[in-house]
């Protein structure tokens, strides 16, 4: 028996749809753990065709043709008659569930409680969705957009258990209720803009630790450091702790565990805090200097602050770790196998020994090179080989753009190698004016004297004045 039936009411969804089936075909979770049941209610858009040929395709999605007459609530009391999971859970076109979504929520409803509610990412400020795992103290409170999971035999006591699946507001008071505050389960937007605070970043072992000063109002605060992964739904809620700071003002601090076995997938992550203070809650973007990047038993992670706040890319996803070097921190050296490139990687944060493949272009020629940490240093090595000429010198670690180094390889017409800086590109001279053709009447008129101008641009006018002088020179 599956752990979770999906029931998805739709109405002339359209393209909505797009999203939420791609992210049920994303889950994480085996196909046999959890079934979807589409309920359509006389879709005109072409949709019942495309839920039959999606129902075909997969073995866990029914497709249930239900009368035009019924509103949501009808939908999703017909696809109850079809649900097969030990949890029942209502989703709606348009939305999106995150990659672990399943997993989590049969996960949390092992130790037997009535309920899963699984809170959206992102979410607006003010739900007062609780960002913590474990037991709800009271009944849920109009918690727009969560994702709201009930036993089937806990639905059998509810006075209209479509009600209750469809408007947290109607869960029983006597259910016990089991909230995933640190994960997502369904997907919402990253909020732009609003407010930020100086955050201070620095490196400890595999963690970040970050620090961020908040208004003295937020002394008794609670504060969570949220992380959203940038290609996705995915977001992650880490507790952080808020104390008294200089000049009244409220503290907050949180740490990152970026080690490999850390739980933090590999990708692009934005980084923001999440206050609760006197019942209101908002979302604060960190801003101030990045720490350097790091390279964590061989894992490698960039820090960024850009005016959306602070981003890691976990797992070289999309930078490089090597950027400018200074020609002091090169060094190429002949040995009997041949010439070996040495590129020091300065104001890199390393813990333990590692060697990760990287790749060093010469030009547009890739060579395959490592990333070598020891001794809590890191450098970029290769073997270089190639024809007599200059070619810039670029490297490119994980899936990230190369990335220039300012040096240049100089292969002499013997073999012979060095290395030099990059040449700065100079300027191109501006294009010289074109001489100015000169035609025979201009010529004639260049001898005309100031004073019987205009009597020649009259004369000039007349037709058989210009034939003739044509006919003479030929023009």
């Amino acid at each position: 028996m599956p752990a979770l039936t999906l029931i998805v009411p739709v109405r002339d969804p359209g393209a909505k749809l797009d999203g939420l089936v791609a992210s049920i075909d994303a889950q994480a979770a085996p196909r046999d753990t959890f079934d979807v049941v589409f309920v359509d209610g006389g879709s005109s858009d072409g949709s019942p065709e495309r839920l039959r040929r999606l129902a075909a395709a997969r073995p866990n999605v029914a497709h249930l043709a239900a009368s035009a007459d019924l509103d949501t609530a009808g939908l999703v009391r017909a696809g109850l008659e079809h649900a097969q999971g030990d949890l029942v859970a209502v989703v709606r076109p348009g939305d999106l569930l995150t990659r672990h979504a399943v997993a989590l929520v049969a996960a949390a409803a092992v130790d037997g409680g009535d309920a899963v509610l699984g809170r959206p990412s992102s979410v607006p400020d003010g739900d007062g969705l609780p960002l913590v795992d474990g037991p709800v103290g009271e009944a849920p409170r109009s918690w727009p957009g969560a994702l709201l999971a009930v036993r089937r035999a806990a639905l059998q006591s509810a006075a209209d258990p479509a009600a209750s699946l469809l408007d947290p507001t109607h869960v029983e008071p006597g259910w016990h209720v089991v909230a995933l505050g640190s994960m997502a389960s369904t997907g919402r937007p990253w909020p732009a803009g609003g407010p930020t605070a100086d955050g201070q970043l620095r490196w400890s072992g595999t963690e970040l630790l970050v620090e961020a000063g908040l208004d003295p109002d937020d002394a008794g605060a609670t504060a969570w450091l949220v992380l959203a992964r940038a290609d996705s739904s995915e977001e992650v809620a880490l507790p952080a702790q808020v104390e008294a700071g200089p000049d009244g003002r409220a503290v907050v601090g949180a740490a990152v565990d970026l080690a490999p076995d850390g739980g933090q997938g590999d990708g692009v992550w934005n980084v923001r805090l999440r206050v609760r203070s006197l019942g209101a809650d908002r979302t604060v973007a960190l801003a101030g200097a990045a720490p350097a990047p790091a390279v964590l038993h061989g894992r490698q992670v960039f820090p960024a602050t850009t005016a959306g706040g602070l981003t890691l890319d976990v797992g070289a996803t999309r930078s490089s770790l090597v950027g400018r070097v200074p020609i002091g921190d090169a060094t190429l050296t002949e040995t009997a196998r041949g010439a070996q490139l040495t590129l020091r990687c300065a104001k890199v944060h390393v813990v333990g020994d590692s060697s990760t493949p990287v790749a060093v272009l010469l030009g547009r020629f890739a060579l395959p090179a490592r990333l070598v940490c020891t001794g809590g240093a890191a450098h970029v090595e290769a073997w270089v080989s190639g024809l007599a000429g200059r070619s810039r010198i670029s490297v490119q670690t994980g899936d990230g753009k190369p990335r220039r180094t300012g040096l240049d390889l100089r292969i002499g017409g013997t073999g012979e190698m060095s290395l030099a800086r990059t040449p700065r590109p100079t300027q191109p001279a501006a294009p010289a004016a074109a001489p100015a053709v000169s035609t025979g009447v201009q010529r004639l008129r260049d001898r005309v004297p100031a004073g019987l101008e205009p009597v020649v641009k009259r004369l000039a006018r007349v037709a058989p004045l210009r034939a003739a002088y044509r006919s003479v020179t030929h023009r």
